[in-house]
């Protein structure tokens, strides 16, 4: 695993993350490549891939792959969850030194996909992921998070013969609390991440330097020597402060009412569909799970 610049593992900061994770995700990808699924030469990268997504890295890469994983295990999905998970692993691995280039990366996943759901399955998936890279609702300040939580649950829902659509609305909703966290957890844990730089403008400091009782303070803890004590000890300080732990509350029951009504409309559309409420989908109870991991975090 990882480690933050404190010294702690990441494994005790986020509660969706076992420590097996990624030994399950190295032996997808050994079982891939004893199959000839993927190119030796893919190996190397995709195993720093899973283990950057499944530890963290110390600038605070969300765990997609690890959660792929934990969520196929309580979804009960195939065994070819574990495939899935790299996939998901290789289209997020973004940066990874010695990683092709985006195309090659989904190439890879359009393979290991196709094995497990079928080429045509596969290739819609893919299709999707690209549109939502590209504009609509995965535009915008939390358009990372929203491709990956999209490419996560359109994944799974892939493997467990689900509708993608419906799923890939949820990713979109889930985007929002978790761009939030993201945020937070850059804020808290790296000293070099708050710079101001456009590319550094997570949704949450975004809305905190538009608001007006909030942002001059914030500007002032982000002054002075990026890896001065002093100044982690002023951003410590602030964002443990009553102003701005009410601000995120607010914003994150916000946007965690949000993806939960998603949820909630999936499982009633589906429900008048099927005629029944016996036919609830195999990912519901994992969604609402993933969603209340996310509020204790929060909390």
């Amino acid at each position: 695993m990882a480690e933050t610049p404190a010294g702690s593992s990441l494994a005790g900061d986020w509660p969706w993350l076992d420590a097996g994770d990624e030994a399950v995700g190295a032996r997808a990808v050994t079982a891939l490549h004893s199959a000839g699924w993927i190119h030796p030469r893919d190996e190397g990268w995709l195993m720093r891939a899973l283990r950057e997504a499944s530890g963290g890295p110390p600038e605070g890469v969300v765990p997609w792959a690890s959660w792929a994983l934990r969520l196929a295990e309580r979804a009960r999905l195939p065994a070819g969850a574990g495939e899935v998970a790299v996939a998901v692993a290789a289209v997020s691995a973004r940066g990874v030194a010695g990683a092709p280039d985006a195309l090659a990366r989904g190439v890879v996943a359009a393979h290991v996909l196709g094995r497990v759901v079928g080429e045509a399955q596969a290739g819609a998936w893919l299709l999707h992921l690209g549109g939502s890279a590209l504009g609509g609702d995965g535009a915008g300040a939390g358009a990372p998070f929203t491709r990956e939580a999209v490419a996560l649950w359109t994944a799974l829902a892939r493997v467990a013969g689900e509708d993608p659509a419906p799923w890939s609305r949820f990713g979109e909703a889930v985007g929002g609390p978790v761009g939030l966290l993201d945020g937070l957890a850059r804020l808290w844990l790296d000293p070099g991440a708050p710079d101001l730089e456009p590319a550094a403008l997570t949704p949450l400091l975004a809305s905190w330097l538009e608001d007006p009782g909030l942002g001059s303070r914030l500007l002032y803890a982000l002054a002075g020597e990026r890896s001065s004590p002093c100044r982690r000890f002023e951003i410590h300080s602030l964002l443990a402060s009553v102003p701005f732990r009410a601000h995120l509350a607010e914003g994150a029951a916000q946007r965690l009412d949000e993806a939960r009504a998603v949820l909630a409309a999936l499982g009633e559309a589906r429900a008048a569909l099927a005629a029944t409420e016996s036919a609830a989908s195999p990912l519901a109870a994992p969604a609402a799970a993933f969603l209340d991991a996310l509020g204790e975090r929060f909390r």
